[in-house]
């Protein structure tokens, strides 16, 4: 049986009140300083009690300088569901390990510029990407990714076959197993 994964992307920014020019603009990003609905939507999920269920979140910041605040936030939030939830989380920091593996696999820096969690056609990319952390058999490619010019040379298909091969290192890292050297 093909185990079920839910991609959810969370946004988050600065405190309320902050005034600080954000790198990247989310619509309605969870300030740091609230609760959001990240937990409750967590809570919810914890009545399928399935074996073939996990959750990977897709953690977007506003701000670089709030990364690592934003994971720890997102890491508290989620403690309660130690054990009773399959959860990953994917952020700037674990996709820095993703993207150095794929330039050691010579994957075109085009593609590799792709990686990244700026945008929502990234977000997206990403969370199309989670679907299977171990194998992937189908996944939704976001016409955003090809149809932009910048990277019309990239031969998209074999661009996400060798993501997905390398998916797998991801989701570990994320899960704080076998991060890469």
């Amino acid at each position: 049986m093909q185990k079920i994964t839910m991609a959810i992307p969370t946004y988050w920014s600065p405190p309320e009140g902050t005034d600080l020019r954000e790198d990247r603009v989310f619509d309605h990003p969870i300030p740091l300083d609230q609760e959001g609905t990240l937990g409750r939507a967590l809570e919810s999920l914890c009545v399928l009690n399935r074996s073939d269920f996990s959750v990977v979140l897709i953690v977007a910041s506003t701000l670089d300088s709030i990364e690592n605040e934003v994971i720890r936030r997102v890491e508290e939030i989620c403690k309660p569901f130690n054990g009773k939830i399959d959860i990953s989380l994917v952020h700037q920091g674990n996709l820095k390990n993703l993207k150095e593996k794929l330039l050691n696999n010579n994957v075109p820096l085009d593609a590799y510029a792709l990686i990244n969690l700026d945008n929502y056609s990234s977000v997206r990319n990403m969370c199309s990407l989670a679907g299977d952390r171990s194998g992937m058999e189908r996944c939704n490619i976001n016409e955003e990714l090809v149809k932009s010019e910048s990277f019309k040379d990239i031969d998209t298909r074999k661009w996400l076959l060798e993501l997905r091969s390398n998916w797998k290192v991801l989701t570990n890292a994320a899960a704080g197993i076998g991060i890469p050297e």
